[in-house]
């Protein structure tokens, strides 16, 4: 497919069919405190990967305090 060409009828029917699906994701809501107490250090890392088929992505918050305790 190039970038002028039109778009298949049947790859646009998949792709709001895909679409529709991830309406919940507007909803979906994580409270969670991510943070120690006296943070010395912060460290943020995030990974990704992805196929042909699917693709995955991680994020994370990694705290230590003063104390050395750890917090992710």
């Amino acid at each position: 497919m190039n970038w002028n060409d039109e778009f298949p009828e049947t790859l646009a029917s998949q792709w709001k069919y895909f679409v529709d699906s991830m309406k919940f994701i507007e909803e979906l809501h994580i409270d969670r405190y991510i943070f120690a107490d006296a943070i010395k250090k912060t460290i943020l890392g995030g990974f990704a990967v992805s196929s042909q088929v699917a693709y995955g992505a991680a994020v994370y918050v990694k705290s230590i305090s003063e104390t050395n305790s750890i917090v992710i």
